[in-house]
């Protein structure tokens, strides 16, 4: 992936402060370079896709962004993300386990594909539970009503019912929708999304994104996310890749 063409839809004017700032970001695997000079800003309340054909470097250049690639990989260039409180964070020098406090609590991830991010063995209700115990140290009845309350945000049919189930039990497009309330739980300021719409037919897909940019709307966050297809029901900024 080359650094994309400015476009006009891709720059934000006004004092928006950025949520995120990738400055540079450059991407090697071994002598393999994947990603070259990509520099872009997401700022609070906006939605930023790349677009790009399969192998072009998108879902790493997310994965850079939140420090999930193997040990293996070099990566160079700016990555900030600046907090609510205007307070801003050098992500490439975050340790593991400052890395834990941030991912989940103040960036929330959608992974490309549902099935193999949930844990078989464990109830969805638990699983979006357990992000709510490390980050906010809820337990007991308090986190299952606030897990009731997130599956019914993400319109999860029937939560009370689904909230025990497991995740083989739902379809997929229920299981993005678990995925997306468990990305959502601790009210971050910044979503990020790796092709979320993945495996889900037209009319889900866009059922996903009319529900990930509602809660963009509602909640004021910022939205960054890759995507294959031209398929989006929601108009955004993009970069091409």
């Amino acid at each position: 992936m080359n650094r994309p063409s400015p476009s006009p839809q891709a720059t934000t004017t006004g004092a928006e402060p950025s949520v995120l700032r990738l400055e540079n970001l450059g991407i090697h695997f071994g002598k393999s370079e994947v990603v070259k000079g990509l520099s872009l800003e997401v700022k609070r309340g906006e939605c930023l896709a790349i677009v790009g054909e399969s192998g072009s470097g998108k879902s790493v250049s997310l994965l850079a962004s939140l420090g999930l690639l193997p040990g293996h990989a070099h990566v160079t260039g700016t990555r900030e993300f600046t907090a609510a409180d205007g307070t801003t964070t050098d992500l490439a020098a975050l340790t593991p386990r400052q890395w834990q406090r941030v991912r989940g609590g103040r960036i929330g991830f959608v992974f490309q594909e549902p099935m193999t991010s949930l844990n078989p063995l464990t109830r969805v209700g638990e699983q979006i539970a357990e992000s709510l115990r490390l980050h906010q140290g809820l337990r007991g009845n308090a986190a299952r009503h606030r897990v009731l309350e997130l599956l019914q945000q993400v319109q999860l049919p029937r939560p009370a019912e689904l909230i025990d189930a497991w995740p083989h039990q739902l379809s997929g497009g229920q299981r993005q929708r678990v995925m997306i309330a468990m990305a959502m739980a601790n009210e971050p300021p910044l979503l990020i999304a790796d092709e979320p719409t993945t495996a889900l037919d037209v009319t889900v897909q866009q059922e996903i994104l009319a529900l990930l940019d509602g809660l963009r709307r509602n909640q004021g966050m910022a939205w960054y996310s890759s995507v294959t297809t031209s398929i989006w029901c929601v108009a955004m900024p993009i970069a091409w890749s």
